[in-house]
């Protein structure tokens, strides 16, 4: 069970998303994962969520963003991966929140 899928037989469940903000953060880096994981962008997540974004903009949803960056997945012991947190720019994440909030 996943709480959205690209297969609109399962649901339509972004549409209760359709008023709500909604970023996802990708270090799409193929290359990285195609020389250490042997992967593809196939079964890549961020494959899913740009869907949901894009779904999510047909619906209205002016608040809907993919951010993606390159090259900045690093854990804190220096490891390069591109699903840690280091995606995110963080002080621009907390403007961002705090911009949804009113704050």
């Amino acid at each position: 069970m996943n709480p959205f899928s690209m297969n609109t037989e399962y649901g339509e469940n972004e549409m209760h998303l359709k008023n709500i903000a909604v970023r996802t953060y990708h270090d799409v880096d193929i290359a990285w994962r195609l020389q250490n994981r042997f992967q593809s962008a196939k079964n890549q997540n961020f494959i899913a969520t740009s869907e949901l974004i894009k779904r999510l903009l047909i619906l209205g949803n002016e608040q809907a963003e993919f951010i993606q960056t390159l090259g900045t997945g690093y854990r804190s012991d220096g490891q390069r991966h591109p699903h840690s947190w280091s995606i995110i720019d963080e002080a621009e994440c907390i403007e961002w929140v705090k911009s949804i909030l009113g704050k």
